[in-house]
């Protein structure tokens, strides 16, 4: 399930993303992208515009920050069981 795309990315590692499914601080997420190897990471400090702490990004499409450094474009996503029941 794809939780947010990179829009950008500065030199120092703090990415900007933008929200697509809900995720909190603490969750283990995939980042997969152009030019990158996948891999797993724990999800850290994130940021809003205005630069205050979130644990959780709860708005579609809300653009917020974390520090991750990979390129523009990149998906970060985790899994879902995908089993019917």
């Amino acid at each position: 399930q794809v939780c947010a795309i990179v829009e950008s990315c500065t030199p120092e590692g703090l990415a900007t993303c933008s929200l697509r499914n809900k995720f909190t601080q603490g969750d283990t997420l995939e980042a997969v992208g152009p030019d990158l190897r996948p891999f797993a990471f724990e999800v850290g400090e994130m940021f809003d515009a205005d630069g205050v702490a979130l644990t959780e990004p709860k708005t579609p499409q809300m653009r917020f920050t974390l520090r991750l450094p990979v390129p523009p474009y990149s998906i970060l996503r985790h899994s879902v069981a995908l089993s019917a029941k």
